[in-house]
Parts: C-alpha cells; structure tokens; sequence
C-alpha cells in the first residue's frame, strides 16, 4: 500500500498527536507499506533547531507545506500540496490525523483522486468546548468531511460521540485505540546529568503533560498541600506550557516548594526513567481526554495511575486494579488517593503488574495491523467497485 498521513503538526514538536503520527508511521513503513507525512512547517521556535536536518533522520519520508495562515478560513487553497504529493507520490490512502482541516482538505481533494480518506480525531476538533466550532463555516467544514470520509476512527468512546454529536448521518466509526511502546518502556532507562539529584527513584509521584488549565496541575498542587508533611512525597512536574509561571508562584505560595520539583520537557530516556522510577502517575485533568497517552505509558513502565472519573481515563483505568479513579475538580479527592496509594506498597506494586499486562494490549505493532488492516479493506473496496462499470463499457463497446 502507498499511504499519506496528513497531519498539522508533527515531530520535532512533541505531544500525542505527534507521537501517534511518528509510531504508525514506523509500523507501516516496516511492515512494508510506502509511507509519507504531509505536515505543515513547524513554529519558527522549531526552526532554528534545525527540524529540516531532524526530518531526513526519520525512517519515512516527511513532506512540509507553508504553515496555515488560519485553521478558520482559508484553508482551501491548502488543497494544492495535497495534490501535489499525490502526483510525487501516488498514494492510495489518505490518513488524515483531525476532522479539520486535515479531514476536510483530504475529503475534498479525494473527489478528484482515487483515494480513501480515513479521519483519525485525536478528540480536541470535536469536543463540545472546541471553540471553532461556534463559527458556522468550521462547524460546516467539519460535518462535511465526516460525512465524505471513507472511514472514521474512533480512539476512544470520547471521540466516536464526538462524530455523532457532529454528523449524525456519518459512517459507523472504526474502533482503533492509540498505542505505546512496550519494548521502549519495559527497558530500564539511564538516569539522565541533569536530573534534580533530589528525584530518587521510588521516592515521588510523577506528573507529565502540557501545563495548562485543562490538565488541572493547579488541583494537584492544592491536593498537595492537603497532605500531612510526613505523609506526602516529592511531586515531579516535568511538562510546560502557559501557566508554568503561575503554577510555580502557587507552590511557593503553599510553602512546598520543597516538595515539589518542575522537571521541565520530559522525551524519550527521560520520560522512561521519570515513569520507571516514580511510584505512580497523576493525570488529573478537569475537562475532557479523549486518549491519555501518558496513561498507557505509565503501564507500559510497570506503574499504576490515580486519574480523574473522566471518559477518556475510564476506558482505559480499571479502579483499584490498575489504577485510582476520582472526582475531577477535587483536591480533596487526590490528596486522599496519594495518601493512600503511598502507603499501600504491595497494592502498588500489585496494580503495576496488571496494568503492564494491560499495555500489552495496545503495543503499537497490534495498533498498526488494525489500521493496515482496515487499509486493504478501504482499498478492496475501491476495486470491486470500479469493477462494475468497466464492465458495462466492454458490453458496450462490443455491441457497438
């Protein structure tokens, strides 16, 4: 198969979409399909750390256009690159990574190529508190391309009543998980130079994700505060984003700064080490998670996870298993879950076995082999229904 994955942002910028983008598309080049990513220029952070000489150390082949002026309007002449790959590289299926405006330029361009689009929401584009979709021509945009797509993946329950909600008349969606790299995280990891020599392992809970509102670091600080000094261990926040400033007043504010420690942007070995060596996870996020990454991470690592009662954490967190469930908006509740959790070593130690067996489950090979599979479906299709129709023009030619 020749495929494109179509995506507005990928490596070298770090998150779960980038992630994803970047595992599948090992897995599919090493399964033997031609694999290309159309993406976007990075931020011009991004470009003096040189992300063009990052792009040719991939295995696959990464294809940039100009960054969008808006993801609210003009997007249509974006169309263009989109064509123009598929002259280079001929791809039969489009694997287009949100609903828009990857979804919606794919959808249209395949009305003029013989392609499938598949849309892959990672969950933010159709969440009810996405604010784009208060204007009329996005809100439009995004039902077209549900309604237009050949397939819809769905990673998560979140995500598949995102489409619904949205287009009510779309194709059922295909339920296909984001995955982890088990091997990765199995493997013991090198403490990095840099690390706070007070992070020692078996001695800290450990926060990872963006430092922003919707990941409520801000409870978890206050759940901190909650917690008796001879009960509480060391917090390590390793992430950033727009409240870092604020997040770091609040802690000196609650006199913990002796208790907490913001570790910064946490990739590879360094992420590794942080999740093998913590004694569990928080994900204490207050909005919405359609699929929490860091979550299946932290199990593939061998570590239990306390998270919020939220749809995106429930799918994957089996309470007192291989992990806590609590009310969102609670300091109370996590204070009272860590506390708990820290004291109940063989409990903890228990959950993170089961919740490793657990990430076995959504090994980035098994993830892959259900897209690849869907894939060849999609493109079947594509043929037996051509089939038809040349037919009818052979009898016709011949009665002529």
């Amino acid at each position: 198969m020749r495929i494109c994955m179509y995506t507005e942002t990928a490596l070298p910028m770090i998150g779960g979409q980038e992630i994803t983008v970047d595992a599948l598309a090992r897995q599919f080049l090493a399964a033997g399909h031609q694999t290309v990513v159309l993406a976007p220029n990075p931020r011009s952070a991004w470009r003096k750390a040189g992300w063009r000489k990052a792009d040719n150390l991939l295995p696959y082949t990464v294809v940039r256009h100009p960054r969008f002026i808006s993801t609210r309007r003009l997007i249509d002449p974006y169309a263009y690159f989109l064509k123009r790959l598929h002259r280079s590289h001929g791809f039969d299926i489009l694997h287009c990574h949100s609903t828009y405006p990857t979804g919606y330029l794919g959808t249209r361009v395949a009305r003029s190529l013989d392609v499938a689009v598949v849309i892959a929401s990672q969950g933010g584009d159709v969440t009810p508190t996405n604010s784009k979709l208060s204007q009329e021509r996005v809100l439009r945009s995004n039902v077209e391309a549900l309604s237009a797509a050949d397939a819809l993946v769905a990673i998560s329950d979140f995500t598949a009543n995102g489409y619904r909600r949205l287009a009510p008349a779309s194709r059922p969606a295909v339920q296909i998980p984001n995955g982890v790299d088990t091997i990765e995280l199995s493997r013991a990891a090198m403490r990095p130079d840099d690390l706070d020599p007070d992070i020692q392992p078996g001695r800290y809970v450990l926060f990872i994700g963006r430092l922003s509102h919707r990941k409520g670091v801000d409870l978890l600080i206050e759940a901190f505060g909650k917690i008796p000094g001879e009960e509480r261990p060391l917090l390590v926040i390793a992430g950033d984003g727009e409240e870092r400033s604020a997040l770091e007043r609040r802690v000196a504010e609650l006199g913990l700064t002796s208790a907490i420690r913001f570790a910064g942007m946490a990739e590879h070995g360094r992420k590794t080490f942080l999740l093998q060596n913590s004694l569990f996870s928080v994900a204490p996020s207050r909005e919405w998670e359609s699929f929490h990454l860091v979550v299946l991470e932290s199990f593939a690592a061998g570590r239990p996870v306390i998270t919020t009662r939220l749809p995106g954490f429930t799918s994957l967190v089996c309470h007192e298993e291989t992990g806590w469930l609590v009310e969102p908006e609670s300091p109370e509740a996590l204070a009272a879950a860590v506390r708990a959790a820290v004291a109940d070593a063989p409990l903890r130690e228990r959950m993170g076995r089961q919740a490793r067996e657990e990430a076995e489950r959504f090994d980035w090979e098994i993830v892959a082999r259900s897209y690849l599979d869907l894939f060849a479906r999609l493109i079947a299709e594509r043929q037996a229904a051509r089939k038809p129709s040349a037919g009818r023009r052979n009898a016709s030619s011949a009665a002529r």
